[in-house]
Formats: C-alpha cells, structure tokens, sequence
C-alpha cells in the first residue's frame, strides 16, 4: 500500500476536517489488538478539532477486542446510534426522471 499510495492522503489526521459523519468508537480496556492509548487519541483528536458533537467514545473496563463481557451494552448502543443517525437521517429524495429516451442504433 505505501508504496503504490502515498499515505498521508489516507491519514485520518489529514483528512478530520472533511468528516462530518457521526462515529461511535468502543474500546474494550483490556484489548490486546487495539491499544486503549490509540482510542484515547483518535478521540482527543476529534475533540481538539472541534468534533467533539460528531464522536462518541465508550470504554468498557475489562473488556476484551471482542468486547466480552459487554457484547450485549455495545450492541444495545450500536443499534440506538444506527436508528438516530443512519437510518431516522431525512435525505433529500433522488429525483425520477419523468422519461427516457432510448436511441435504437441505425
């Protein structure tokens, strides 16, 4: 990847300012795959570029990268955040064409 791309195009530091989509970030303090320092970051990062309405942040004590003990609190907000923000979200309609014209070829 970083050889055929040029990574600072792909860095969510870079690019923070053009994301207005809210994000709900879970960490579980005892995960060994996700640092808990590196969701601590991302969230002071957002906050401290004036995101801090677009992020929310749950950190669970003793939980694991699976979240186990508490799948059942994490899917519980994750539906809840979905119905807010993706799925109660008024978007404005795609127009329909009222007709279309096929050329037949020659």
């Amino acid at each position: 990847f970083e050889q055929t791309y040029n990574i600072e195009q792909f860095s969510i530091g870079n690019n923070v300012d053009h994301i207005s989509a809210k994000i709900q970030l879970h960490q579980g303090t005892e995960d060994k795959e996700v640092p808990q320092k590196w969701s601590d970051d991302f969230y002071s990062y957002f906050v401290g570029k004036g995101k801090k309405d677009n992020i929310e942040y749950f950190l669970y004590s003793g939980a694991d990268h699976l979240l186990i003990p508490d799948t059942d609190q994490v899917k519980a907000r994750a539906v809840v955040f979905f119905d807010k923000e993706v799925k109660n979200k008024k978007e404005e309609p795609t127009p329909t064409p009222t007709a279309i014209f096929i050329q037949e070829p020659p």
